[in-house]
């Protein structure tokens, strides 16, 4: 009786590169997450001190990027200087009865989304190539 076998090169290389892909590709989407964030709190930035108020300044100076690893994710933050209500930041994006809205979060996020898109899957293919050749 005859046996049939089958032998195949590469498939030990193959197995490890697809158990590699997911660190390499979280890897470099975590970088354009990171990039995109540091660009939207710029672009807040340079919003908030284009207006000629001492207060729009001092809230450009406290806008952080927050890397919140546990959920994947990078936060851009703005908060109140310490002698003006925690609100202010909410007041100035979204407007008051008292004062019209003077958005730069909003902005600033929604300048960036067709790069992040981009640059995500770009980075996501790069690191295909990276990791399959």
């Amino acid at each position: 009786m005859a046996t049939a076998g089958v032998t195949s090169t590469g498939l030990e290389e193959m197995k490890r590169a697809i158990r590699e892909f997911p660190a390499e590709e979280q890897k470099a989407l975590k970088e354009v997450a990171r990039q995109t964030a540091l660009r939207e709190q710029e672009h807040a930035r340079r919003l908030l001190r284009s207006r000629q108020k001492t207060e729009a300044h001092a809230l450009a100076d406290l806008i952080r990027v927050i890397d919140d690893s546990e959920h994947k994710q990078f936060k851009v933050f703005s908060e109140a200087p310490a002698n003006q209500p925690d609100n202010l930041p909410i007041w100035n994006e979204h407007g008051t009865r008292f004062m019209t809205a003077r958005p730069y979060m909003r902005p600033a996020n929604d300048a960036e989304q067709d790069r992040y898109r981009t640059e995500l899957a770009a980075a996501s293919a790069a690191a295909a190539q990276k990791t399959f050749g």
